[in-house]
């Protein structure tokens, strides 16, 4: 009986656990007009500090509620990732076990504020080591989010 309230216990932690995404500070989102796969984009500039960030590239038409993307070995054209973290710099790549999930949870023009949640994994392109970013969230608001949905 207490092994089964005891694994009980764990799991309900367990669970909550993974629910749970890591906020991530946002630095930039770019307010000037460029193109990725011939349509506007719009790149979003976030991590743990200046030094440990990421960038994530990808058409402007994709800032909806609601959408998502899953671009596994650097499948989709329409997304672009690359992250620096403990000066080493890491990419997409076709030819290793790479991944972004991005998700446009909240969209709200009203009080100007997005949330996204992103999980990769990415390689140095150099070395073959990986770079992994799991259940992260980043919140884009005011300013940026004019940025975001322009």
């Amino acid at each position: 009986m207490k092994v089964l309230i005891f694994s009980m216990i764990i799991s309900l932690f367990s669970g909550l656990s993974y629910a749970e995404s890591r906020l991530l500070e946002v630095y930039s989102v770019s307010d000037y007009d460029f193109t990725l796969n011939n349509k506007q984009a719009v790149s979003i500039a976030f991590g743990e500090s200046q030094s440990n960030y990421c960038s994530i590239t990808l058409i402007r038409g994709a800032a909806i509620k609601g959408y998502s993307v899953n671009a596994k070995k650097n499948n989709d054209k329409n997304v672009s990732v690359d992250c620096s973290w403990n000066n080493k710099d890491y990419v997409q790549s076709s030819k290793h076990k790479t991944f972004v999930d991005l998700s446009v949870k909240s969209l709200d023009n009203q009080i100007k504020v997005s949330d996204i949640r992103i999980s990769l994994k990415l390689v140095n392109a150099y070395s073959g080591e990986f770079f992994s970013l799991d259940k992260v969230k980043i919140n884009i608001t005011n300013a940026m989010f004019e940025n975001l949905v322009k």
